[in-house]
């Protein structure tokens, strides 16, 4: 038997079924009798009504998401699986990040590759930080270099070495590392902008563990500074004493993801603290004490 459908030429066989369309289907299932007259007309196929229309829009949509409501607000995705597939976040927009910085008073500190200290010496304060989602950059996240920056500032000049043109220079200084010499220029910061070179210098890397930031008094002499500076570079460990009018010394901790900051004395240390709640506020970044 020959089959027209849709003003197309006569097909046989079973190639008919590749050829039904939606609306041939429509048809079919008003019934054998009036598909096959239609057919037979070579008429095309009868269109149907709104209200048939509206039920085939409606079938097909249930088909294919699994209900209309879901359809017309929430269309489901598959992975091609049958699983459902998370909506991906639009392009431009990006997640809401979490910045906290933790303050420990117990710590090892060969773990966090921190400079040993006696106990009678002084306080030290080892800063870490936990930001979510975690940042594809090495090193010290700029939320928490601001904060820093800034508190270390509240307390007094900043000094650290860092790269050409980072700032405001005070000398060069030749650091001695076994038989190799290293050229080493210091600057000092007033502000705390003026401090995040000291996070980013290559010759001085954060992320590895081989940055120092001093603090001063304003009566510090540079030379007494610059001398400070030399030992902590060439030997990388605390001196027995150092000047009375440095009140902190901050050390970059293991991978960069830590500070350790020593202090004179406790009065200091609590000076910090508290100019860290006040950055960390202005930042909206968390701050929070750890056993």
């Amino acid at each position: 038997m020959d089959y027209v459908i849709a003003d197309q030429e006569p097909i046989k066989g079973p190639r008919r079924r590749q050829l039904v369309s939606a609306r041939s289907f429509a048809s079919r299932c008003q019934g054998p009798a009036a598909w096959l007259s239609s057919c037979a007309r070579g008429a095309g196929h009868p269109r149907p009504g709104p209200q048939a229309r509206s039920s085939s829009r409606t079938s097909a949509a249930s088909a294919t998401c699994g209900s209309t409501s879901d359809s017309t607000r929430f269309p489901r995705f598959t992975n091609g699986t049958g699983t459902r597939k998370e909506r991906q976040r639009p392009l431009g927009i990006p997640p809401a990040m979490s910045t906290v910085i933790d303050l420990r008073r117990h710590f090892g500190p060969k773990d966090w590759q921190i400079a040993p200290r006696r106990p009678e010496a002084g306080p030290t304060l080892l800063l870490t930080w936990q930001v979510e989602p975690e940042p594809v950059d090495a090193g010290i996240p700029l939320a928490i270099q601001l904060v820093l920056a800034e508190a270390l500032c509240s307390v007094g000049f900043c000094w650290f070495a860092a790269d050409a043109g980072s700032g405001t220079s005070i000398g060069a200084l030749t650091l001695r590392r076994g038989l190799s010499r290293q050229r080493a220029e210091i600057f000092r910061a007033e502000k705390g902008p003026d401090v995040l070179p000291a996070f980013d210098s290559g010759a001085h890397n954060w992320s590895m563990a081989a940055q120092w930031i001093v603090v001063s008094g304003s009566a510090a002499g540079e030379n007494v500074i610059l001398a400070l500076m030399k030992t902590l570079l060439e030997q990388w460990e605390l001196p027995a004493d150092w000047p009375a009018d440095v009140p902190v010394i901050v050390q970059a901790g293991v991978d960069g993801d830590a500070a350790g900051c020593h202090f004179r004395t406790s009065e200091t240390e609590q000076e910090l603290v508290e100019a860290l709640h006040r950055s960390a506020t202005t930042h909206a970044v968390g701050l929070r004490t750890v056993a």
